[in-house]
Formats: structure tokens, C-alpha cells, sequence
């Protein structure tokens, strides 16, 4: 029943992935987004990581 159920929803999902040519254009959109979010997250942590420490260090 339960196996039944996660293989409909993943023919649902492949349905829709394959029916919609626009909607995997803004998957991908959305992929690309998401991608570039997580670089900026990354590159925002590492300045605040090197500016504590440079302040720290200063400190010292």
C-alpha cells in the first residue's frame, strides 16, 4: 500500500516533469537560483569567519 502510494507520486512527478517543457525550464531557473544563493551564503560566511578573526587577532 505504502509502496503503491510513493510509486504513484513518482509517476505523478515524472508526468508533470515531462508534460511541461516551461516547467523544467523553471526547475532549472530555479536550480541555477539555488545554486547562486548557496554560493553567496558561503562567500557572505567566509568574510564574517576572516573579519572575526583578523579583529581577534588584532585584539591580541
Amino acid at each position: 500500500m505504502i509502496g503503491n502510494g510513493t510509486t504513484r507520486i513518482f509517476q505523478h512527478m515524472a508526468a508533470i516533469l515531462s508534460a511541461d517543457t516551461s516547467l523544467k525550464i523553471s526547475i532549472k531557473k530555479f536550480m541555477e537560483l539555488v545554486v547562486v544563493v548557496v554560493v553567496v551564503v558561503v562567500v557572505v560566511v567566509v568574510v564574517v569567519v576572516v573579519v572575526v578573526v583578523v579583529v581577534v587577532n588584532m585584539e591580541e
